[in-house]
């Protein structure tokens, strides 16, 4: 209300005679008590308001005071209540853990990695490795053509390859696509690539390889 009566009385024409002076009080702890988050944990009390929050926090619904705890929170939420944005939030995550150098968020983002989370970024990458868009309509047989076109021209690629085809599969929740990625079978060139010897080196000393390697 003070500030609007200040507004007020400095828009008036100057011939109306001097000013009055109105002192500001701060209203910040007022607006925070009103919605219900005067005095909460923060890791600053410093507030910039004439700098943008990042693009990640307002995704997420934090600002950036908020403590680790409480935008591993927020992400949380974010999942539950939307989602089918979950690979957004979390590559939100993840750049704001590293932004923050926190510890607690990264190994947040490794295990809901591990336990199959994908991220955004993620997604696009392995669709771009097989020259593909995210959206695209082509079908599962397609995709695996792809994948098994580019490991038989680049077997050295294969691994990475598989992993791109895996993320895919997810993404899909393709069962077949997902069957060729954790298919482990090697060609004859592989397994001797494996074993670190030639086509011509003799049955007895491949076997005398592989059994060294496995009590390895």
């Amino acid at each position: 209300m003070l500030y609007e009566i200040d507004v007020l009385i400095v828009t008036r024409p100057s011939d109306e005679g001097p000013r009055a002076t109105v002192h500001h009080m701060p209203a910040l702890k007022d607006i925070e008590r009103s919605l219900g988050c005067f005095d909460y944990p923060t890791r600053s009390r410093k507030v910039d308001l004439s700098r943008d929050e990042h693009p990640y926090s307002i995704s997420l619904g934090v600002v950036d005071n908020f403590r680790d705890d409480f935008l591993s929170w927020a992400y949380d939420r974010q999942c539950v209540c939307d989602p089918s944005n979950k690979p957004y939030y979390l590559d939100c995550l993840e750049d704001l853990a590293t932004g923050r150098e926190s510890s607690d968020l990264q190994m947040k983002v490794v295990l809901a990695t591990s336990a199959g989370e994908l991220g955004e970024k993620a997604i696009e990458k392995s669709y771009r490795y097989f020259n593909l868009d995210p959206d695209s309509v082509e079908g599962d047989d397609h995709i695996m053509g792809l994948y098994k076109s580019r490991i038989e021209s680049a077997p050295r690629q294969k691994d990475e390859a598989r992993e791109c085809l895996r993320i895919i599969a997810k993404h899909r929740n393709s069962e077949k696509i997902e069957a060729l990625a954790n298919d482990k079978t090697m060609t004859f060139e592989e397994a001797l690539e494996f074993l670190n010897v030639s086509g011509d080196t003799a049955s007895d000393s491949i076997e005398a390889v592989a059994i060294a390697m496995v009590r390895a």
